[in-house]
């Protein structure tokens, strides 16, 4: 501001003076200088003009510069110590940080903590089943049932799952059954080591033997499952590995477990041997990384076991419609015991299919021959199953949970999925363990033991939403082999089911 009034000043009173000082000097000139000192003087004239220019242009500058000012940023505040160190120690906000979270819905309750990539789940498994018997004897005139012993009721599972992860390495999961007499199913913990390279497995879990049993039982395509089945145990405690290869096209189990008998219900039981069962299985998907649709689907599999043991052998094997197709519990089994289980698989769009087979060797003797005159033989007993699916409503046919595209919704025309199913099972009792009289046949009885059993089945799924499903069918089981047939089995099935 001073700067410019001072020049404004001067602009005002030099020049005047300059310009009276050039007249004064120019007359004297005329009077008394020559004609040299004339052109002198223009000279000095013309040098202050332009003087005199260069600072009208500077007084320009400036004066354009007062009316467009520049804002300059405030200078810094000092820096606190007491605050710098408030601020270090403020968590950051919500908005930058994911913090737990809390869900429930079709999949349980829900528990996740991005932060250490640990999640907790709570779910519920209830199945209430209705069966009805339509006959009450067979052709060739044998005794009916006793009254009451198939129409029933029944609350067929009910059972809690807790699972999770910690810290995105160890898996766990706890399973109960509260349904008849309260047990313990699944209790195992998972440790990845490699990803899905290697995981390793500790606890009382299935064993990897019997295609259909590795199928969660919230997803079998039947009330009950098939023959085989029945020559497995449902779970049995012990330590395994597990692998997946080439993107998921081959599948790897191996582990070692107590030993538990065909047919063992899961049960957590204290072991009575030193033996153990050694137990492995392999899944090919061999056109999963191809680009064959039509052949993607499409997964082989074998699985074994061997192992000796040397304790009491309950032999039990149910129908479908879990009612016995022979049972002695006078056997005993010492001795190298083995499974075979070859099986395949076959999804494409709304069609699914399954088959497998099992042989069981088991080297078995009854008490009611003399402990001195006893001996063990190996008797073999196989079970087949085929079984298939399609989904009338268009959904893709999985071996896991059906997923409705139309979730139910009457308002809206939408009504859930449906499902047909069809299976054929056998099984078959080595006809030696009757000649050798550890199983016994009363002519008495029409429900006594069979060496052979064959069963059909055809069903109709329906899923209103992902975690409901209703199931009827029906199933026709008859029986022959050694010392002729028993009556023949006719029932209808019903299921309502929650899981989530």
């Amino acid at each position: 501001m001073t700067i410019l009034k001072k020049a404004s000043g001067l602009k005002a009173s030099f020049v005047p003076l300059l310009i009276s000082l050039c007249l004064a000097r120019a007359e004297n000139a005329t009077e008394h200088s020559t004609q040299h000192e004339l052109s002198a003087l223009r000279e000095q004239l013309r040098l202050m003009q332009q003087k005199i220019a260069a600072l009208e242009e500077k007084i320009h500058h400036l004066e354009t510069k007062k009316s467009h000012p520049t804002i300059l940023p405030p200078p810094p505040s000092p820096k606190n110590p007491a605050q710098e160190q408030l601020a270090s120690s403020t968590p950051a906000s919500p908005k930058s940080e994911k913090l737990p979270s809390f869900a429930f819905g079709d999949r349980g309750l829900i528990l996740e903590d991005p932060r250490t990539a640990s999640r907790a789940q709570i779910g519920v498994l209830m199945q209430y089943d209705i069966r009805t018997r339509l006959s009450s004897e067979s052709d060739d005139g044998l005794a009916p049932p006793l009254a009451g012993q198939y129409n029933t009721f029944d609350m067929r599972r009910l059972r809690p799952t807790f699972r999770g992860t910690l810290y995105d390495k160890l898996e766990f999961r706890f399973t109960a059954e509260f349904a008849g007499t309260a047990r313990m199913l699944d209790a195992y913990m998972d440790y990845n080591i490699f990803e899905k390279l290697l995981t390793l497995r500790l606890g009382n879990t299935k064993t990897p033997v019997v295609l259909e049993l590795q199928q969660s039982i919230s997803n079998i395509w039947f009330n009950e499952s098939a023959f085989p089945n029945e020559f497995s145990p449902a779970c049995d405690i012990g330590i395994m590995l597990m692998s997946e290869l080439f993107d998921g096209a081959a599948e790897l189990k191996f582990g070692m477990f107590n030993g538990a008998p065909d047919g063992f219900n899961g049960a957590l039981a204290t072991d009575t041997n030193d033996g153990f069962d050694i137990v492995g299985s392999i899944l090919l998907k061999p056109f999963q990384n191809f680009d064959i649709t039509a052949l993607e689907g499409l997964v082989i599999g074998f699985a074994a076991s061997y192992g000796e043991q040397d304790r009491p052998a309950s032999f039990r094997l149910r129908n479908i419609s879990r009612l016995d197709v022979v049972r002695d519990n006078t056997l005993l089994e010492k001795g190298a015991a083995y499974r075979l289980n070859p099986s395949a698989q076959y999804f494409y769009g709304p069609f699914g299919f399954m088959g497998e087979y099992v042989l069981s060797a088991r080297p078995l003797a009854t008490t009611r021959v003399p402990e001195q005159d006893r001996s063990f033989l190996t008797y073999h007993n196989e079970a087949w199953n085929l079984q298939a699916s399609f989904m009338l409503t268009g959904e893709k046919a999985t071996y896991g949970r059906i997923s409705p595209k139309r979730p139910l919704d009457p308002a809206a025309g939408n009504w859930g999925a449906w499902q047909l199913v069809g299976r054929y099972t056998a099984l078959r009792v080595d006809r030696d363990m009757f000649e050798d009289g550890l199983l016994l046949l009363d002519a008495t009885n029409p429900h006594g033991n069979a060496q052979r059993a064959d069963s059909w089945s055809l069903g109709l799924n329906w899923y209103p939403t992902r975690y409901l499903r209703t199931m009827f069918s029906f199933n026709q089981t008859f029986y022959g082999g050694y010392g002729g047939g028993r009556q023949t089995d006719n029932f209808l099935l019903a299921r309502f089911q929650l899981d989530f």
